[in-house]
């Protein structure tokens, strides 16, 4: 009985030690994010075409209002869509053109995660192909994120898969 009584004691104390250690954050999460669609929405930031000509399939990083500033001024012939309003100082505008072949319009999946471990936060944006036609579609994936610490690096990937259609063929003779 005296054993069990200690055990108990024992493990009481045990728990109650555990439960006051502090646990630690996750040293990776997802962020939370604004998602602008450039094709329909209000929020629209203008000219999606024309970004392919200008920046190509560059990573576009946007932590400033003046950056931002000349970035829509550039734009001389997209004055019919009013861009976002953003707060540069809590925020940052990250986009992407992907341009991939399909038969049907591609979908894109947007993903951020923070990962303190390694001091960065990657935007992924993952594109479905939709069969292995050889059309070409393109858009440009715009998001407004928190801001990452100073000494983080904020990196954008794409990711491309092609999910085949299912085809059946019949052969008669």
């Amino acid at each position: 009985m005296k054993n069990i009584l200690a055990f108990i004691t024992a493990f009481f104390i045990f728990a109650v030690f555990v439960s006051g250690q502090a646990f630690e954050e996750p040293k990776r999460f997802n962020v939370i994010f604004e998602d602008l669609r450039p094709l329909d929405s209000d929020h629209s930031v203008p000219c999606p075409a024309e970004f392919f000509f200008t920046y190509g399939e560059k990573a576009i990083i946007i932590n400033t209002l003046s950056e931002y500033k000349d970035f829509v001024n550039n734009k001389a012939n997209c004055n019919s869509q009013k861009p976002p309003e953003i707060d540069f100082t809590r925020k940052v505008l990250l986009g992407r053109y992907v341009i991939i072949a399909g038969c049907n319009a591609p979908v894109f999946d947007k993903e951020v995660i923070q990962d303190d471990e390694k001091k960065e936060v990657k935007y992924t944006v993952t594109a479905r192909q939709k069969g292995t036609c050889a059309r070409l579609w393109g858009d440009m994936n715009w998001i407004v994120m928190p801001k990452a610490p100073q000494d983080y690096a904020v990196i954008i990937d794409v990711r491309e898969f092609v999910e085949s259609e299912q085809v059946s063929v019949s052969i008669e003779k």
